[in-house]
């Protein structure tokens, strides 16, 4: 007699459920999966931008004078930064500033006009200084110029050249909200994605409405004499 092998498989209704299965893991994990990879990116970037902002600053001071000196409104502060940087023409002419957003994206917190951009898509704001200092200044920077979101703490980020005292031994580049060197409250988020290497305002959205909590603590900041 001919021996017949019995063959098995799923039955229809059994790999239906399966896939169902597999979709709602999916759906549970893939959106996780992709906030961490955007935040881990939004980190990486602002940490190069305070890379980028500290290796011009030491680069033009070489070639001119002690950034202590120099006046941020100036255009010639903005050359000699435009000299160490690699800078091009607004690659979007028809948006020459964009609108920016408080940390939890929802209210309108000021416009960023840039007065540089930079080829890795960074757009650079040059300011006076907002500590109050009679010297140094403030840089903003947007990482991806004027693509979306626009969001302070994200995408756009605060720091300055100088120090919250004045003196000019403790002159440097700062990000802002650090606690040592600056307490500005709208950009704190900025010192503590670079410092923590996380957002969390980012990952928990609408529970902060500013970086007012972020502000680093001053208990371990140096002593400078006058």
């Amino acid at each position: 007699m001919k021996e017949t092998k019995k063959i098995t498989a799923f039955t229809l209704a059994e790999t239906l459920i399966t896939l169902m299965v597999i979709g709602v893991i999916a759906a549970m994990t893939v959106p996780t999966i992709k906030q961490h990879s955007d935040e881990v990116r939004y980190v990486s970037a602002a940490r190069k931008a305070y890379s980028t902002i500290s290796n011009a600053t030491s680069a033009a001071e070489v070639k001119h004078i002690d950034s202590y000196f120099w006046d941020f409104t100036s255009a010639k502060t903005q050359k000699w930064y435009s000299e160490v940087l690699n800078s091009i023409p607004n690659p979007v002419p028809s948006k020459a500033s964009w609108e920016m957003y408080s940390v939890d994206g929802s209210s309108p917190a000021g416009t960023f006009t840039p007065n540089m951009w930079l080829a890795d898509g960074m757009a650079l704001q040059f300011t006076s200084p907002s500590n109050g200092n009679s010297k140094g200044g403030d840089i903003l920077v947007d990482t991806n110029g004027s693509q979306e979101p626009n969001v302070i703490g994200i995408d756009i980020h605060g720091f300055i050249v100088g120090h919250k005292s004045g003196k000019a031994a403790a002159f440097g580049v700062y990000a802002m909200g650090d606690g040592c060197n600056d307490v500005n409250t709208t950009y704190a988020c900025t010192s503590y994605a670079i410092r923590e290497g996380a957002m969390p305002w980012f990952k928990e959205v609408g529970k902060y409405t500013s970086c007012a909590s972020f502000v680093a603590p001053t208990d371990n900041c140096p002593k400078f004499e006058d």
